[in-house]
């Protein structure tokens, strides 16, 4: 049953493990379909600018930082982008698209880990001159770099030539004449850039090409082109953010493609992009339908929900993650065949791809689980053997236009272990009118032949009010995997789809031990230095008490910032073995919300607290 949300007088740190088998779904609601933005496939988007965790088998703890903020709440219109990296110093970058108010300052968010601890939340754009957005980040040589689009008919790149710090030098990429490219996404080795970019305008015979562009010194200059395999023979348009690229292995580069209305494929090369491998990962019923005259089209179909990753492992064997999502194109709508089309919101499930398998054929998800390449779904979080128990409309649902799970991103670290992360809703969280969607996680240690449990990062009371969506995950990883997400008290955008009021929304950093993620837990005693933390009362006026339980003797620092990163209260504090009760007085603070965080050498805590 869904719980709504009420504040505890007591809050726990948890991260929640589940082993489950998954659920299908007997809702009718899944055959209901939902108009589809006709925005989505031609460009800029036109708007203004209780907890029961029955299943659960351990509570794990986690490190979390605020890193900024935004109003503008759209990161992307599919996949998600290169928007984290880990460097081998143990330093970060992030990046995000940041906006308020009619978001004419709309642009890139940045910050950077020093190996220490995080700069604080930034109050303006790294950009000087136009306003901007989808910022795509990587490193170039012993600097940086960030390539964005906006109202130019440009992409904007900001460079600097040593990473966390110095000036950002702006400038542009030329374009093919009349393509404007949007929506970029990007990777780089050495002084070498590779963009894939989606054109605003009709260019070489399609309605929107993928253009690839490749700058071989530092982007001096800049060749352009659209490969072999993506051109007008073949296809008539492409969606925004359909794309993705995988991060560079061994000399190999590689790409992937797929959208609601077109073919899912990758592509591959092993020569720094002068020449391109296609492989077709799922071939459309009725590829670009809806924009042939006449329209050839298939009722219903399940298909790629336009949020494709994928990565190379240490051979170069690309590995494909996508959400399932089914689609219906009825000319009798689309009188002027512009596009508009239906997508059918309760459909579920994350596919996977081990380059060497043969192509998909049928993706509805219960084809693909039963060939055991379904790897992500709503989890039955109170075990009651149906998902979504008390869902009564479509509008319980937060309007992404994706697969409800989704959004997904995947790592390959050194040994060839793989990480999932990918947004679900979690159906005993329920703001009153719409479930909240929570990041989760999976890993599988022999290559994706098997999956182990899933666990729910950002599970527990601290995020019982929070919607997180849009995780990036670093390419590269330590010990951990490195994560950032948007968050807010509201399911669903202001910016499209539920069309919510414009609210602030944080960008936060998360990391994870890679070592707790599906962990059961007969392993948790092996690490944990402190075994749990409660804060009460919460709301607080006076004081606020924790109650730290711990096996060991150790030392912690306790912090309380504002919810924009403004550090209030600072104090080291001795932890005993058994029970450690702290007080703090907060009677001088201000009404509001605040984020206290309590660190180890071995384990971070954070939790909202609420002082009245």
């Amino acid at each position: 049953m869904k719980k709504f949300l009420l504040f505890a007088c007591v809050f726990t740190f948890s991260f929640a493990i589940m082993a489950q088998e998954r659920v299908q779904s007997t809702s009718p609601l899944r055959n209901q379909s939902e108009k589809a933005p006709l925005s989505m496939m031609q460009g800029e988007f036109l708007f203004p600018e209780n907890l029961s965790f029955s299943p659960f088998v351990s509570s794990r703890s986690f490190n979390e930082t605020i890193i900024g903020t935004t109003e503008y709440d759209l990161q992307t219109n599919g996949s998600v982008d290169h928007r984290i990296r880990l460097y081998p110093d143990g330093t970060i970058g992030a990046t995000w698209t940041m906006g308020t108010g009619t978001f004419a300052d709309r642009g890139t968010g940045y910050n950077y880990f020093d190996g220490t601890s995080w700069g604080a939340s930034p109050s303006s754009r790294i950009e000087n001159s136009t306003k901007t957005g989808w910022p795509s980040y990587a490193p170039l040589n012993a600097g940086e770099i960030v390539v964005s689009h906006g109202s130019t008919d440009q992409l904007t790149t900001l460079t600097r030539t040593t990473k966390g710090t110095g000036e950002w030098t702006e400038g542009t990429i030329p374009s093919p004449v009349g393509s404007k490219p949007t929506w970029p996404r990007m990777i780089t080795v050495g002084d070498t850039i590779h963009i894939i970019a989606n054109s605003n305008n009709p260019y070489e015979g399609l309605k929107k090409a993928i253009i690839y562009m490749r700058s071989v010194d530092a982007g001096t200059t800049w060749t352009s082109m659209v490969p072999t395999g993506m051109t007008a023979a073949e296809y008539k348009d492409f969606g925004g953010d359909t794309y993705a690229w995988a991060e560079p292995k061994n000399g190999v580069i590689a790409f992937i493609i797929g959208d609601t209305w077109s073919d899912v494929f990758l592509m591959k090369s092993i020569d720094g992009g002068t020449t391109w491998t296609k492989t077709i990962i799922f071939e459309h019923p009725s590829p670009s339908a809806m924009w042939q005259t006449p329209p050839v089209f298939a009722d219903t179909t399940y298909v790629c929900d336009g949020a494709p990753v994928v990565e190379l492992d240490n051979n170069g064997v690309a590995h494909v993650v996508f959400g399932i999502q089914r689609v219906l194109y009825d000319p009798a709508e689309d009188p002027n065949n512009e596009g508009l089309s239906s997508y059918f919101p309760f459909t579920d499930g994350i596919a996977y791809w081990k380059e060497g398998d043969a192509a998909f054929i049928d993706l509805n998800p219960d084809v693909v689980d039963a060939n055991g390449k379904l790897i992500g779904w709503v989890q039955d979080v109170d075990d009651s053997g149906v998902i979504l128990d008390d869902l009564t409309s479509i509008e319980n649902l937060a309007k992404y236009y994706l697969s409800l799970s989704s959004m997904p991103q995947l790592t390959i670290d050194d040994n060839g272990d793989m990480f999932l992360l990918f947004v679900s809703p979690n159906e005993e969280l329920f703001s009153g009118t719409q479930f909240f969607n929570h990041l989760w996680a999976r890993k599988s240690t022999d290559g994706g032949a098997t999956w182990g449990e899933f666990s729910q990062v950002t599970g527990g009371v601290m995020h019982e009010y929070d919607e997180c969506v849009f995780g990036a995950m670093s390419k590269t990883s330590d010990d951990y995997i490195h994560i950032t997400f948007q968050m807010d008290d509201e399911p669903g955008l202001h910016v499209r789809g539920d069309e919510d009021p414009a609210r602030v929304n944080t960008y936060m950093y998360i990391r994870v031990l890679k070592t707790d993620i599906g962990i059961t837990s007969a392993n948790i005693a092996e690490y944990n230095s402190i075994n749990s933390v409660s804060v009460f009362p919460n709301p607080a006026s006076d004081f606020v008490s924790l109650e730290v339980v711990s096996p060991v003797k150790t030392v912690g620092t306790i912090q309380i910032t504002t919810i924009t990163g403004q550090l209030v209260f600072n104090s080291e504090v001795q932890i005993g073995t058994g029970t450690t009760q702290i007080s703090i007085p907060v009677n001088s603070y201000d009404s509001g919300i605040y984020i206290l965080n309590l660190m180890t050498e071995k384990k971070s805590f954070s939790n909202k607290l609420i002082i009245q």
